[in-house]
């Protein structure tokens, strides 16, 4: 009776490691039939919601292109971009597009596309600020986003001349620091700045100021998902060639 008993014990154990293993096949199946791309929500032009609470923007229309082009299928989730970013870590998202920036950082972490877009990063103040070059914020506060080509080229700043570098995770609350004077300038990418600016934010774009260019690439986990990253080269060139990225850009900006 007792080795009735352990041969049954036995057949349970291994019954349940057949039906793990194809929960765990049919979950891989299914990611392999729909990707999960992830991307912010709150970077206009590149994304954001609209006033039902639609994303729209630059991104969401070039991957909706790209995956035209290639024939696959996919699964945009607007879920912030830290939340993407920790999607991507843990293998929840097969990949991203969120006007990320290719940065050496980056680069060390995921695996990055051509160039969707090629942009440069530019240095905001509030109206009547009165600073003329970077030497006019020694010992003083700059605002960034995290995240952000605008935080990477601050702390290249900060590392020759001597000033405060305070990071917020939304926009909104950077450029508030700099309207109730609690930062100098806060630092963005360009397009992304005019956008807000032309919404509305009080603050003045300071064209005399340069900052590096800035490109902003589709990324998938390294090593990970190289047929997507595939397909995004090769959709991107195609919808270049025709035209249809320059009308997406036009959209928007």
């Amino acid at each position: 009776m007792r080795n009735k008993i352990f041969a049954f014990a036995l057949f349970l154990i291994a019954a349940a490691g057949v039906l793990s293993s194809c929960s765990l096949l049919r979950r891989d199946t299914e990611t392999m039939e729909k990707y999960i791309i992830v991307t912010d929500f709150q970077s206009a032009p590149f994304n954001f919601l609209d006033g039902d609470g639609r994303l729209k923007g630059i991104d969401a229309d070039v991957i909706e292109a790209i995956a035209k082009n290639q024939g696959f299928k996919y699964e945009l989730r607007a879920v912030g971009f830290d939340a993407a970013l920790d999607a991507m870590r843990s293998g929840y998202a097969d990949g991203m597009i969120a006007a990320l920036p290719i940065t050496e950082d980056y680069a060390a972490e995921f695996d990055f596309s051509e160039a969707y877009y090629n942009s440069y990063l530019t240095v905001a103040t509030a109206e009547g600020c009165d600073v003329w070059s970077y030497d006019d914020f020694l010992w003083q506060n700059v605002a960034v986003r995290t995240g952000t080509g605008g935080k990477e080229a601050a702390y290249n700043i900060a590392a020759e001349i001597p000033l405060t570098v305070t990071e917020y995770e939304g926009k909104y609350e950077m450029y508030k620091a700099v309207e109730d004077g609690n930062a100098i300038a806060c630092f963005e990418e360009y397009p992304v700045m005019a956008y807000y600016i032309n919404q509305g934010t009080p603050l003045v774009i300071r064209s005399d100021m340069t900052l590096p260019s800035v490109s902003y690439g589709f990324a998938v986990a390294k090593g990970q998902r190289a047929e997507l990253l595939n397909m995004f080269n090769a959709g991107l060139m195609n919808i270049i060639a025709e035209g249809k990225l320059q009308e997406i850009v036009d959209r928007y900006i």
